[in-house]
């Protein structure tokens, strides 16, 4: 990660002088609701003591705890709306940039086992799972149930985490962040960048879609492809998997399915084939919200529906806020949901309207903000209807709450705001009393909130609606008034159809009185074991004379219905040409029948071949591995063959064998590389030979200047050029077969040439204003840039040290939209940004803008420091932003 170094000093010595006045004065602020009907209510004042927050959950047995996870290790309880004064276990994790103690879940089984885990930092290196009994309001019994997952100390580590309807636990890790770029494209052998799947006991399900058993890949992996995936959410309504991811350019929130690819960072709302696309997308930070020009006579509106030609592709995606402006005709103008999608430059709406034809004018994507945090699905009676199965979610950078709502289909209809101005928005969740709950992160904004609502009317207020059960355990309703009634109120919880394995087990009957009317109360169903191997279904109906009745719908799934699979002994192996090798296959459970499984080429070289074509498992002999022998011909040619092998039945997914076969005919070398014929005076020079034939070549120099070498094995030139001038090259290869290869080339060295600057932005003249400008540029040089330093009115605010995946760009604050102009006065400044090469030479841009931030009516300064709280808060920003590099 760039690190500052003036200017973090600065930073840590105003943190110090101002922790105590931040600490006795935590900032209070509320949230705007969007829909007047709603109202901000603090659960959980600002305070120190719950600073920090990264996510939060409810305990799912009516004990009305809410459990809250702290970046720096402690889990904290708000009870009955109350802080506890004791914590409920404190870690001790890696802290740095966004590690830490991340997320929280409980077993779905949670009033039987009473276990809770949590997704932690550990390390630098490390991540883990821990499991701990819950049972009361302190921990016990810490176990690493998963250990071992991918971390470098820095950021993108993920930290989502939930149980899915299935009774599987799944988590999710992100590439590693400041250049890793770990676990993309292709790698299944790593859980970096991956949403993962395992066993509550913590082992991996063999029905994971590349689950390989003893070959290479990560038994656990369940999907692939996530930049940054800090929280997912189970939908209560569908059981779907819903995963929330930070982007580089859109913040997106993806539907994910097993064996589903998003196509990592580099396909940002830009999926192609292979890929899934975005459910939710918004473009990250205001500064970078997209508009697409409307093409002359794009604007066509029929019966009520819109189509919209753009000039250029839109990237909207179904039920996004598209804001029309500009169109010649006036009455297409105005706020829109796309609906559909039929080209890459063309999108529906729902417009009101005569028909009638225009053009020009732009339409522009929702603009929410630029850092996609945690959601919740509001699951509950408490709201009104047209809010019932809502995914409210938040975004740290604006803090704004979006509301995205679903059709039958579960298609996204709208998003829009839920609310505004929740300080470092971080996570949600649906409390017992059916209201959506959400918290802010930092030392001085870390506090709860709801949104609270007031019925005109009496009701039940049922929370959740969608109740789901494993086999053999229980789970509770929350059950209350919306408004106190004038005499006691007799609740009735029972089945009113479907499965009779599915019971009312305690709270049959509740009973309510003015004084405890909104206090909820809990009803315990049941699920029975049975000998069937299909999901149970009910449901249950809760309801008082007078009041309208509630369903609750109740499902089981059955914890006897594994799924077949296929399983192989290796997903890959490597051969000789004219030789063989073998892999084995099974079943993973007994099959209903007589089972057949296919083998063949699926691609590759026709010379590899695998036998038999069919294996037969029956529910005798599906555990034992059936052989598979894959044979390599020999050829004419000198190439290496290779092949992917499929291992397939109905039904089951499929499993490949990857094969490679080196070449066993003998060839003489070809040098088949070319070698770079510049080099810079005092810097590296470094040129891969490689060579093809049979067998591997050796290399030598037989013509070089002082001081080159090559490696006689790999072929790597090495040489630091001492003289400026031309130096001739030859290289050898030989492998015992004539002719041997040659290569003479000649290399011109050059002075080192200062590195050239450019500001990306801002741009001379522009405004800025608020904590997430940008301060941004790149660098081009003939050795390379090493850092840049950031200045304003010539003072050094930022050292920003080169990312190695890509060296050249720099960014004041360490990322994206991490300027903050608060630290400065208002008027003009100059910006300059100076970047430094590996040999000592500079480079400088400057650009002048106008710093523009209306008064906030406090002074900043009275921490008794020049920045003051402006840098308390920056801390904060830095210390959770997610970051906005590879």
């Amino acid at each position: 990660m760039p690190t500052s170094t003036a200017f973090s000093r600065s930073l840590h010595a105003a943190a110090l002088v101002c922790a105590a006045v931040i600490a006795a004065a935590p900032a209070a602020w509320s949230a705007t609701m969007a829909d007047a009907a709603f109202t901000d209510t603090t659960v959980v004042p600002a305070t120190g003591s719950l600073g920090s927050i990264t996510a939060m959950a409810w305990a799912p047995d009516g004990s009305n705890r809410l459990f809250v996870t702290r970046k720096t290790g402690e889990v904290r309880i708000v009870k009955n709306g109350a802080l506890l004064a004791t914590p409920f276990t404190t870690f001790t994790p890696e802290t740095n940039s966004e590690c830490g103690l991340l997320g929280v879940c409980f077993d779905p089984d949670f009033l039987t086992n009473h276990r809770v885990y949590f997704f932690v930092t550990v390390s630098a290196s490390e991540q883990r799972i821990v499991r701990m009994d819950a049972s009361a309001d302190v921990g016990t019994g810490a176990i690493d149930l998963i250990s071992g997952l991918v971390t470098v100390g820095q950021n993108h580590d993920g930290g989502g985490i939930g149980f899915g309807r299935d009774g599987k636990l799944y988590w999710a890790i992100g590439n590693a962040g400041n250049g890793a770029a770990l676990g993309e494209g292709a790698d299944l052998a790593s859980s970096a960048s991956k949403v993962c799947r395992a066993n509550a006991d913590g082992t991996a399900p063999s029905d994971n879609p590349f689950y390989d058993g003893a070959g290479p890949n990560y038994d656990y992996v369940f999907a692939r492809g996530f930049r940054n995936p800090f929280t997912l959410a189970f939908q209560p309504a569908t059981g779907s998997l819903w995963v929330n991811v930070v982007g580089d350019n859109y913040e997106q929130s993806f539907l994910v399915a097993a064996g589903d690819h998003i196509g990592d960072r580099f396909a940002e709302n830009a999926q192609g084939a292979g890929f899934i696309t975005p459910r939710i997308v918004y473009r990250t930070n205001s500064n970078l919200v997209y508009a697409a020009t409307i093409a002359a006579s794009g604007a066509v509106r029929s019966g009520g529906i819109i189509t919209i030609t753009t000039s250029s592709p839109h990237r909207f995606r179904r039920g996004g806020m598209v804001v029309i402006s500009g169109v010649t005709d006036g009455s297409f103008n105005g706020t829109v949901y796309v609906t559909g999608t039929p080209s890459a430059t063309s999108f529906t709406a729902v417009q009101a309207g005569a028909d009638a034809t225009s053009g020009s004018g732009t339409a522009s994507a929702g603009d929410f903000g630029g850092c996609i945090t945690g959601g919740a699905f509001l699951d509950s009676s408490a709201v009104p209807s047209a809010y019932r199965g809502n995914f409210i979610f938040g975004d740290y950078n604006s803090g704004n709450l979006m509301r995205a709502t679903f059709d039958g289909a579960n298609n996204v209809t709208s998003v829009d705001l839920f609310a505004t101005g929740s300080s470092g928005q971080i996570d949600c969740a649906v409390g017992p009393d059916g209201l959506m709950y959400f918290a802010g992160y930092g030392a001085s904004s870390g506090s709860i909130h709801r949104a609270s609502l007031t019925s005109p009317a009496q009701a039940l207020v049922v929370t959740p609606q969608n109740l789901w059960l494993q086999e053999g355990g229980l789970a509770v309703v929350n059950v209350r008034l919306a408004t106190a009634p004038a005499t006691n109120v007799t609740v009735t919880i029972a089945r009113s159809a479907g499965d009779a394995d599915i019971t009312v087990s305690g709270g049959a009957t509740l009973t309510f009185t003015p004084a405890n009317y909104a206090t909820p109360q809990i009803a315990t169903i049941s699920a029975a074991a049975d000998a069937d191997t299909a999901d149970d279904t009910a449901t249950l109906s809760v309801s008082a004379p007078g009041i309208t009745t509630e369903p609750v719908a109740a499902r089981v799934h059955d914890t006897g219905a594994a799924a077949i699979g296929i399983t192989l002994s290796a997903s890959t192996l490597a051969i000789s040409e004219g030789a063989s090798g073998t892999v084995t296959a099974r079943l993973t459970i007994a099959p209903a029948t007589t089972t057949t499984v296919t083998v063949s080429r699926a691609t590759g070289d026709s010379d590899i071949t695998a036998a038999p074509a069919t294996l037969t498992f029956t529910t005798a002999n599906f555990a034992t591995p059936q052989t598979i022998t894959i044979a390599a011909a020999a050829d004419a040619d000198t190439v290496d063959d290779a092949a992917t092998i499929a291992v397939a039945s109905v039904g089951m997914t499929t499993r490949t064998v990857s094969v490679s076969a080196s070449d066993s005919t003998l060839g003489a070398p070809t040098i088949t590389t070319t070698p770079p014929l510049t080099a810079v005076l005092g810097s590296p020079y470094t040129y891969d030979v490689d060579a093809s034939g049979n067998p591997a070549a050796t290399f030598t120099l037989t013509t070089a200047p002082t001081g080159m070498t090559i490696d006689p094995v790999t072929g790597v030139i090495s040489w630091t050029p001492t003289a400026l001038g031309n130096a001739n090259v030859t290289v050898r290869a030989a492998n015992g077969n004539l002719p041997n290869a040659t290569q003479s080339f000649t290399i011109a060295v050059a002075a080192d040439l200062p590195p050239s600057c450019t500001i990306t932005r801002p741009l001379t003249g522009e405004v800025l204003s608020g904590r997430n400008a940008e301060f941004y540029g790149s660098a081009t040089d003939d050795v390379g840039t090493v850092r840049a330093e950031f200045r304003v009115d010539g003072v050094l605010t930022w050292t920003d040290l080169a990312n190695p995946s890509d060296p050249n760009h720099y960014h004041a604050g360490g990322g994206h939209s991490a300027w903050d102009t608060i630290l400065f006065s208002e008027g003009s400044h100059v910006l300059r940004m100076t970047v430094f090469d590996a040999g000592g030479q500079s480079g400088s841009a400057q650009v002048t803008v106008t710093i523009s931030n209306p008064s906030t009516g406090s002074d900043a300064s009275k921490c008794g420091t020049g920045i003051g709280l402006g840098l308390i808060v920056l801390a904060a920003l830095l210390a959770m932003r997610r970051w906005r590099e590879s």
